[in-house]
């Protein structure tokens, strides 16, 4: 970081955004006469703007010539959603943390009947065999087992949209290093994943209730590292962080499609392979009282821009199902239980007409379900849920700065 500031570099930019300043120094903002906006929690970058109320009065700004300090690694041009949903839950001093402070105050009880129902079970768990000395990638895998189990219910949506941001992420940051020739390939790469999904999932029809859900063995591999490769474009959407060992970057101008694919390691595709064949059991029942035209991929809510973004898992039939791939399925955290029914209470109008919520536990094929009303009262809902979506819905909304006076 010195010598990049020695270098007195010309950002080229009206504004800095710099991330984690308060665990910086002042050499990053050496290079430029910079007036700072130090941020807070009413700071927003959205849709191209950025304001706050607290130290930008003015109102917002445009962000089209804003540079990226390396600090941060974020990709320029990435859409920063500011705070999610499983952000505000993480924040003491979030909407959605006040609300549920209000209306779900004590999550104690629904976390004492999940635990009783995933200790009844003694179920095995099903855990990746990685060659000695390598730690398995848990988030990676637990992203692509999402991915691969919402095709056994529906292949409406062949590619979700959080990955095709990735891939323009992705080439954005690799535009912006001077490396066009990297960024052509992992545009092209981009779109060749998405054929290869559309064709393979035609082909084999992993939604056709009139078959298993674990495919022939070629057909589960193919898929298996097909979601791999999605989870790592999705990864720096998610993240804002194109990292420099991932076998994006290691490929750079070599990046094609079979060759990301050849960087899934086999460990990895036979871990997902092991949980999908857990799933036919499972799931088995669930997946056959449903037809696919009801079932919705990672489904959004009405509610969903108020908090930032918020996408489910699974929605099937009248079921909202979170997948969990939980190495110990008894510690799940008191967070999971306020972004289940934080999804469920964001479907302001009912869209879904949800009846039933629960998480699968994929490592140990474990379906624990309860009532929407249910789940609400064990989190203290003192009203029913048309109610609380309202109240939901009210209090976002007078935090909203976008909302209309």
């Amino acid at each position: 970081m010195k010598l990049w500031a020695m270098t007195f570099p010309q950002l080229g930019a009206d504004f800095v955004l710099l991330d984690e300043a308060q665990d910086t120094n002042h050499l990053p903002t050496e290079p430029a006469a910079v007036r700072p906006y130090p941020g807070d929690a009413y700071l927003h970058v959205r849709a191209g703007t950025w304001q706050s109320a607290h130290v930008c009065p003015a109102g917002p700004r445009r962000w089209d010539r804003c540079a990226w300090l390396p600090c941060g690694q974020s990709a320029p041009g990435e859409r920063n959603h500011g705070l999610s949903l499983t952000s505000q839950i993480d924040a003491s001093d979030s909407p959605f943390t006040r609300f549920t402070a209000l209306h779900l105050p004590r999550p104690r009880a629904a976390m004492d009947t999940y635990r009783a129902a995933a200790r009844a079970a003694q179920r095995p768990v099903s855990l990746p065999t990685p060659p000695p000395g390598v730690r398995p990638a848990w988030g990676t895998l637990g992203a692509a087992i999402d991915h691969r189990l919402r095709y056994a219910f529906t292949c409406q949506q062949v590619i979700d949209g959080a990955v095709r941001e990735g891939v323009v992420s992705a080439a954005a940051w690799c535009a912006s290093m001077r490396r066009p020739d990297v960024a052509d390939t992992i545009l092209a790469t981009g779109r060749d994943l998405e054929s290869e999904l559309r064709f393979l999932l035609k082909q084999e029809r992993p939604d056709d209730r009139g078959q298993p859900i674990l495919l022939a063995a070629a057909a589960e591999d193919r898929l298996a590292r097909l979601c791999v490769a999605m989870v790592w474009f999705e990864e720096v959407y998610r993240c804002g962080v194109l990292y420099p060992g991932s076998a994006i970057v290691r490929l750079a101008a070599e990046l094609t499609l079979p060759a990301l694919l050849a960087q899934v390691p086999d460990y990895m595709a036979d871990d997902l392979t092991a949980q999908v064949r857990l799933a036919q059991d499972a799931l088995g029942e669930l997946r056959a009282g449903t037809e696919a035209e009801e079932c919705y991929s990672g489904p959004v809510f009405a509610g969903s821009r108020a908090v930032g973004g918020a996408d489910a898992d699974l929605i099937a039939g009248r079921l909202l199902l979170d997948f969990k791939a939980l190495k110990d399925p008894v510690r799940l955290p008191p967070a999971a239980a306020y972004q289940l029914a934080g999804y469920a209470l964001l479907d302001f109008e009912d869209l879904y007409r949800l009846e039933r919520v629960g998480f699968y536990l994929t490592r140990s094929g474990q379906l624990i379900t309860w009532g929407l009303g249910e789940f609400t009262g064990l989190l203290d809902a003192q009203v029913p849920v048309p109610e609380l979506r309202a109240e939901l819905s009210g209090c976002l909304a007078s935090e909203d700065p976008d909302a209309e006076a």
